[in-house]
């Protein structure tokens, strides 16, 4: 027997309603209950095993405190009913003890599952990253292979539709970059773009490239920095532009920068939604590209591009730059990318408490925006439905 195991010990003054209720760590003889100091002979009613002897004798006394006469004496109506409500409240011990181990091991049981979840989900995020990873690998072997193959492709097609031999084509081309370098005033290929840049690339025929770039050149005159540059104070303007780039549409698609226009003919941020409308008007391409890798290529060199026409691609790299979290989390729920363009870039939402809430939020997506693309744009969100 333990330090704490003992008996619990019923005891009836007889032909009386008083009983004791007392605690024993050995089993009592009848002299040591007789010997107890009180005008009644005892009687034992009942005897119960107790595993914490001490506890259950106050908790017993805390129970009956109701018909306690005095000390550890109680008045009870028979022995019969003391007895029952004594077994009752082992019987209710013992339930509740084997309810709180139950419960015990299931916690046990969620604690570790938690565990498991949380090392899965460790795993997993390591995963997504290495696709992530694999993804870029990917995108700039496609970018390569796209680039090679549009070339042949283009030139076949130029040479079947146009007359011309590859030759001439090339010869050609070298004619139209060396007069157009000379117009702009460019002696030869600088590198001054970062990778990751969004670049505006203007493209037009390799066959009409004479008109196509005097038409070219009066936009870049009148929304270029050069349009004002006797009365820029602050010269850190120049280094605010927006970068400009042309090829030729007979060499598509547009992974090949043929002629980096000079900084003196970038466009200021805020003039870049007139400079487009004015390059729809006459026809040009036109459109937002993002630097992937830089090459030497003789003496004209070579960008690498991919056009930013993926609108989810580009909506899933401006909710990285949102905060808080939350936020991110329900515009990745129930947002979209309608339409970027520097006039309205459209943002929609399928809820109208979302729309609500993100009111305030504009300029940080604004802001999400320039992180990604390099460039202001004016956001507008609106309440879309949620079908596709």
């Amino acid at each position: 027997m333990t330090e704490l195991e003992g008996n619990i010990y019923l005891l009836q003054a007889e032909a009386t309603k008083r009983y004791k209720i007392e605690r024993a760590q050995q089993v009592l003889t009848r002299n040591q209950i007789l010997n107890d100091q009180i005008p009644y002979a005892l009687k034992v009613i009942e005897i119960f095993h107790s595993a914490d002897a001490q506890k259950d004798e106050t908790k017993l006394h805390e129970i009956f405190a109701y018909r306690r006469l005095q000390s550890d004496w109680f008045e009870f109506d028979s022995p019969e009913y003391a007895t029952r409500l004594i077994h009752d409240y082992f019987r209710l011990r013992q339930e509740t003890y084997q309810q709180i181990s139950t419960l015990s091991q299931q916690l046990k049981s969620s604690n570790q599952k938690l565990k498991n979840t949380e090392e899965k989900l460790t795993r997993l995020e390591q995963e997504f990253h290495k696709l992530q990873q694999e993804r870029d690998q990917l995108l700039e072997f496609k970018v390569a292979i796209q680039r090679d193959m549009s070339r042949i492709l283009s030139r076949l097609e130029s040479h079947g539709l146009n007359g011309n031999s590859i030759y001439t084509e090339q010869s050609l081309r070298h004619s139209a970059m060396s007069q157009i370098r000379y117009r702009l005033g460019v002696a030869q290929q600088k590198r001054c773009l970062q990778l990751g840049d969004t670049v505006i690339m203007v493209g037009f025929s390799l066959f009409e490239y004479e008109t196509k770039f005097e038409q070219l050149k009066t936009c870049l005159d009148k929304y270029s920095i050069t349009a004002g540059e006797e009365n820029i104070e602050d010269t850190s303007l120049l280094e605010a532009g927006v970068p400009l780039g042309i090829y030729f549409t007979t060499d598509k698609p547009y992974a090949r920068l043929e002629i980096e226009i000079p900084r003196r003919y970038w466009a200021l941020p805020g003039m870049v939604p007139e400079l487009f409308k004015d390059l729809k008007e006459f026809n040009f391409e036109a459109r937002y590209c993002r630097l992937v890798h830089i090459k030497e290529d003789g003496d004209t060199g070579e960008l690498g591009f991919i056009p930013c026409d993926s609108l989810d691609e580009i909506w899933h790299q401006v909710l990285t730059q949102i905060r808080p979290l939350g936020t991110q989390t329900l515009l990745r729920q129930q947002g979209s990318l309608i339409e970027l363009s520097p006039e309205s870039t459209r943002v929609g939402v399928t809820s109208r408490t979302l729309l609500k809430m993100i009111q305030d939020k504009i300029p940080s997506l604004e802001s999400a925006f320039e992180e990604i693309l390099g460039i202001r744009f004016c956001v507008n969100v609106e309440l879309i439905s949620d079908s596709p």
